[in-house]
């Protein structure tokens, strides 16, 4: 049977998927943001399909605190965090090899909210920035969904912010990240030799 894979993105902004509707066995879904919303999200959409031979992969932007902004890189492992606690990790399937312009494969934290120097306090965002380098605010809870339905998961990320941002800048720089998101997904379905219908 033929493999599907599923491209998750939490809004159009980040990327326009409309073009993969030209490809057999490729779907996407706009999650919306955050961990609740993207599980109830991906959730809903297993529920309604043959799970069957679907490899879900997560793509879009994210924080970071020693790449570049433009910077992309596979996700290995990720973990959650809220409440001042941080989750076990879960392995994600590495896919690097299909995006080789991914500068190397990295953990990412995914937070309830921007995580920045200007939305959490001093003492707290210096703990954090020694410890984790990479934050996001979906892979964790799309990875729990996907581990529950035993559903191959990936992620790549694009670095969008340095975590002294705000929402604000984040939006703004969206328009021209958007493209270099999109060149991540067309480089996957290269890789993987899918066609058009």
């Amino acid at each position: 049977m033929k493999k599907k894979i599923l491209f998750l993105a939490a809004i159009k902004e980040e990327v326009d998927l409309s073009f993969l509707d030209k490809y057999k066995n490729v779907y996407y879904l706009y999650t919306g943001i955050g961990k609740v919303n993207s599980a109830i999200a991906l959730m809903y959409y297993l529920s309604q399909r043959d799970k069957q031979n679907f490899h879900v992969i997560n793509i879009g932007t994210c924080g970071s605190s020693i790449h570049k902004i433009g910077d992309v890189f596979s996700v290995s492992e990720c973990c959650e965090y809220g409440s001042s606690f941080v989750s076990e990790r879960i392995k994600l399937v590495d896919m690097s090899c299909k995006v080789p312009f991914c500068i190397k494969k990295e953990l990412i934290l995914s937070s309830d909210f921007f995580i920045s120097s200007k939305s959490m306090n001093s003492k707290e965002f210096c703990e954090f920035s020694e410890t984790y380098y990479n934050f996001d605010m979906e892979v964790a809870a799309e990875a729990k969904v996907c581990e529950c339905y035993d559903i191959p998961f990936s992620a790549f990320k694009i670095v969008s912010d340095d975590l002294t941002s705000t929402i604000a800048d984040w939006k703004k720089i969206l328009k021209e990240l958007s493209p270099k998101v999109e060149n991540i997904v067309r480089t996957i379905l290269e890789n993987y030799k899918l066609t058009k219908f």
